[in-house]
């Protein structure tokens, strides 16, 4: 097995050791547990997506309608572009106002929000932020540019009960044939 040395900030192995406690087990265990959640998680595939994206040379797109209706600045990977309009207009404005409300919060109104820093360089920080309608990839700092927004795909409801009818029907199906076949010998 092999060792892992972290230097982590006192207030984050606080925590670290309150849960542990709590969890009955040591703070290494609970590290490990975590560590395992989040390999498990879209959170990695995300944010390996997003930061893939920054490097790609692919030229990005203003967005001057935010600029002119909210006065920030922000530009998208093409990619991110195009998933944002993969969703209707009311959504997009949806997904847009949650992210320029997150960006815009004071640190204590955070609380209840997943944001995860992935990397920092200088002045800027390229952050996950989760919402409950999926992830989005950004750099914060001077400039906001969205590299990565990863949709949840709701399964349809119906799509569930036409799959789980047509199981129904063929096994119907087959258990006839075999009801038939036995007949006949």
């Amino acid at each position: 097995m092999a060792n892992l040395n972290l230097t982590i900030a006192d207030d984050v192995y606080s925590e670290l050791t309150d849960v542990a406690e709590q969890l009955k087990i040591s703070p290494e265990q609970c590290a490990q547990l975590a560590l395992h959640h989040f390999l498990q998680t879209d959170t990695i595939e995300n944010s390996i997506e997003g930061i893939a994206r920054m490097d790609d040379g692919e030229e990005l797109v203003d967005f001057p309608e935010l600029k002119e209706e909210l006065g920030i600045e922000i530009k998208f990977h093409p990619a991110a572009m195009d998933e944002l309009e993969s969703v209707t207009e009311e959504d997009q404005i949806e997904i847009l106002e949650q992210l320029v409300t997150r960006i815009s919060a004071q640190e204590e109104d955070l609380e209840a929000t997943l944001d995860i820093v992935i990397k920092e360089e200088g002045e800027n920080q390229i952050v996950l932020s989760g919402f409950d309608f999926g992830d989005i990839v950004y750099l914060l700092g001077q400039n906001i540019i969205i590299y990565h927004i990863a949709l949840i795909e709701e399964e349809d409801e119906d799509d569930e009960d036409d799959e789980l009818e047509d199981d129904f029907e063929e096994d119907e199906e087959a258990a006839l044939d075999e009801s038939e076949e036995h007949k006949t010998n």
